[in-house]
């Protein structure tokens, strides 16, 4: 079989079954890189170092997390709720984020605010307790802020949603692609394999997503 030969992507499907006899040949493999497209060439060496960043991200991302996490642990950041005894801002088991503390506090206060709408001295003694409570939950906050902030998580966050995006942006450019020469078709197969299906929580380039790039139908 002539490698650099053009062929149409349906028999680019047939003629698949050959790649992995092919590359055993030194001579074909030769002629078959010798004939990638220099723009598919960096489009493939984008996706597998983007997908390399986006893994190192996602684990450092999730080392991060746990840092924090048993940074949080160990400062025991309580704080009081007037309805509700106490809490501890953390990521522990039943510790509250402190967007979810607020929350529950807001709802709270505005549950006692129904119930003592009758008298105006009592709303008023409610909100002086409630302003309270807030100033205690802003102050422990600020704690919690500088904890996370010592832990690296913030930083590691940037880096793994950066990485996200430049590899969704290097895996959609790389889906759009459309080889015609079986040479195209081998150097997508070894430089996905390569990576794998998953790259940390993200999908990879699938077989799938290379036969809809030969246009051609698969039934699943």
């Amino acid at each position: 079989m002539d490698f650099p030969t053009i062929l149409s992507r349906r028999s680019m499907l047939k003629a698949s079954s050959c790649l992995v006899a092919g590359a055993a040949i030194a001579p074909v493999a030769a002629v078959a890189a010798s004939h990638v497209p220099q723009v598919l060439t960096l489009l493939l060496v984008e996706y597998e170092a983007a997908a390399v960043e986006h893994k190192n991200a996602q684990t450092d991302l999730d080392e991060a997390r746990r840092r924090r996490a048993d940074m949080l642990d160990k400062a025991y950041l309580y704080v009081e709720f007037p309805r509700r005894r106490y809490a501890r801002l953390g990521e522990s088991f039943q510790a509250y984020y402190p967007e979810y503390a607020a929350a529950v506090l807001k709802e709270d206060m505005s549950a006692d605010l129904a119930i003592a709408a009758e008298d105006s001295a009592e709303v008023q003694a409610v909100r002086k307790k409630y302003a309270l409570a807030r100033r205690r939950l802003a102050r422990q906050v600020r704690k919690y802020r500088a904890i996370e902030a010592r832990s690296g998580y913030p930083e590691a966050l940037e880096r793994d949603k950066a990485s996200y995006r430049r590899f969704h942006a290097a895996h959609d450019a790389l889906a759009a692609y459309r080889p015609v020469a079986l040479a195209e078709v081998a150097a997508i197969i070894r430089a996905t394999a390569a990576v794998g299906p998953f790259v940390g929580y993200s999908h990879g380039i699938n077989v799938r997503d290379i036969a809809d790039m030969l246009d051609i139908e698969v039934a699943l």
